[in-house]
């Protein structure tokens, strides 16, 4: 009795797991086709050069300038809208897609930050590839708002995190010198569990992750 339960107990996992595996194959053909990645030539080059990497973050790099400290660049890319919710006061998706712009900057210890441009781009519609290059960027204190100065000018917008895979890929951002590849998020094992894992065996990874066992 204890080997039929034991053989039927792993035929609905198997199906499961299937069921899975398909579904996030379908997730990650889907959010392969987003328009801020790399395509062609360049994505077989970084690719072959950045295995563990599934998409490449397409960047417009400005040129550094001898006075600054950091390097800049924009980048566009479709993703879920998202909104507060106020009961669970939680940003979930609203189901319609958007293209964001944000920019990314590299800074003096080598680590790279993206901020939400949404607002910049509606409002500089002709010059904003310029404000991008000028504007100086601030995390107002104890907000979760980005403060802009531009021309001497204050100007804030609402941040707001949007993904560019919902989980399903490991997204990198490669520095202009094409030696360095970077993690766009910082949950790469969630999104390795999301890619090669069945519900059931998730719900164990991540179980060993909160007692440290990976």
């Amino acid at each position: 009795m204890l080997r039929i339960f034991l053989i039927i107990s792993l035929l609905i996992t198997s199906i499961l797991t299937a069921d899975t595996r398909e579904n996030i194959t379908k997730q990650i053909k889907k959010y392969s086709n987003n328009i801020g990645f790399e395509k062609g030539d360049t994505r077989e080059y970084l690719k072959n050069k950045f295995s563990m990497c599934d998409e490449f973050v397409k960047i417009n790099w400005f040129k550094k300038q001898a006075h600054q400290k950091y390097q800049r660049g924009w980048l566009k890319y479709t993703t879920q809208e998202i909104k507060l919710d106020m009961k669970s006061l939680e940003y979930l998706p609203t189901g319609k897609i958007i293209t964001v712009y944000e920019v990314a900057t590299i800074k003096e210890d080598g680590n790279i930050e993206y901020k939400g441009l949404y607002f910049v781009k509606k409002a500089f519609k002709k010059t904003w590839k310029d404000v991008v290059k000028d504007m100086q960027i601030e995390l107002i204190e104890n907000s979760s708002k980005n403060e802009f100065t531009y021309h001497d000018k204050k100007y804030s917008s609402s941040k707001a995190n949007y993904n560019m895979s919902d989980n399903y890929l490991n997204v990198c951002i490669v520095k202009p010198d094409n030696e360095t590849a970077l993690f766009v998020h910082n949950d790469m094992q969630m999104r390795q569990a999301n890619k090669v894992l069945s519900d059931s065996e998730k719900e164990l990874y991540l179980q060993k992750i909160k007692k440290g066992h990976l």
